[in-house]
């Protein structure tokens, strides 16, 4: 193991796209959505053997440290880092490389979201060590690249440029949005575009080095941060140094700005388990003949291509003569929408909160 590597784990998320069993106190990354593991005891396992136990990092929002510390009883608590307030992901990656530098400054520090599904551990650690290689002979910020098998839409995309000298190691040509599916098929069809996979390798020193040069509007925020003591820190006591960075996400202040960007072709399986769709692909096996992926608990008759999550196990549900629908069920609310439309769960939750149903989300 490298001793100078430190992992930080985002687990911040709010997980509104996984309602209703993703709810405010308890988001996607603390679930089991492949009915095994929740995802962030699976991200931390993807660091066994890799990462030493003391330079593992969990960064998430001040109201879920205590979900944090509940769910991973043994993790010390030094470790956890809690955003006193949610400012997207760049002051959040801020935080904890400007953490992470100051016990390491040498720190090589790998970024995992905590909501990621990836079953080769052994692939997944050879590109790494890759990155690891090709950071010493460039110190970059570097990113990984996923290659698309389909025209998904619910993925950024990566525009590949020239190879470095590093091999499978590419400058990165472009950041794209979210497309279309049309705009899709044709990064697919190009052969020359990954999907942004949001997992990001650099020195945290070089990263906030980088932000200030490419993105002046950190410099007040980075140096309150620089000024405040290890007493006031351990106290929590950065709120107003956090507040002084914008709040914008990591891709927007740096990634599209910076010429020291590069892309590793990344020989892993991946999904980000963005929508409840995901399901489905995650529950090997677990699709019928008729396209249904279900929960034991659920009987179909003269339906197809149906998911059903059930929460409330003792409880049965009954599919008759459906078709293309995603069902939810837990103890208190039961979603029932056309699995076209995962994307726009999220959109429920705005709903009850502009009802006042907060004790539904």
């Amino acid at each position: 193991m490298n001793a100078q590597l430190h992992a930080l784990i985002l687990a911040g998320g709010s997980g509104t796209r996984f309602w209703p069993w993703s709810r405010r106190k308890a988001p996607k990354q603390f679930l089991a959505l492949d009915g095994r593991q929740c995802m962030l005891d699976a991200t931390l396992d993807r660091l066994h053997g890799f990462v030493e136990e003391e330079n593992r990092w969990i960064l998430t929002r001040a109201d879920l440290a205590a979900a944090v510390t509940n769910t991973l009883e043994s993790f010390p608590l030094g470790r956890i880092l809690s955003e006193p307030e949610g400012r997207d992901t760049a002051p959040a990656l801020v935080l904890g490389a400007w953490r992470i530098a100051r016990e390491n400054p040498e720190a090589l520090l790998l970024v995992l979201p905590s909501d990621h599904h990836i079953e080769d551990l052994d692939a997944f650690q050879a590109t790494m060590n890759r990155a690891i290689s090709a950071i010493e002979v460039d110190d970059g910020l570097y990113t990984f690249g996923i290659t698309p098998h389909e025209p998904a839409t619910g993925f950024g995309y990566i525009e590949r440029g020239a190879e470095t000298t590093c091999s499978d190691v590419y400058r990165v040509a472009k950041f794209c949005e979210k497309p279309n599916r049309s705009t899709a098929a044709e990064f697919v069809a190009s052969g020359g575009y990954y999907w942004n996979s949001g997992i990001f390798l650099w020195r945290a020193t070089t990263f906030l080095e980088e932000l200030r040069s490419v993105a002046p509007e950190f410099g007040a925020g980075l140096d309150a941060l620089s000024s405040l003591t290890s007493d006031e820190f351990a106290e929590n006591q950065f709120l107003e140094a956090f507040q002084l960075l914008p709040s914008t996400s990591i891709d927007y202040a740096l990634l599209e700005r910076s010429q020291r960007v590069r892309v590793v072709d990344a020989n892993f399986t991946w999904d980000d388990v963005g929508t409840w769709e995901a399901v489905s692909r995650l529950r090997e096996g677990a699709v019928d003949r008729h396209g249904n992926s279900l929960d034991s608990g659920t009987v179909a008759v003269d339906s197809r291509d149906n998911v059903t999550v059930q929460v409330a196990p003792d409880r049965t549900v009954v599919l008759l003569g459906v078709e293309n629908l995603l069902v939810v069920d837990t103890p208190d609310a039961l979603l029932v929408c056309s699995r076209d439309r995962p994307q726009d769960v999220k959109d429920v939750v705005e709903r009850l909160l502009s009802d006042g149903r907060e004790d539904l989300v």
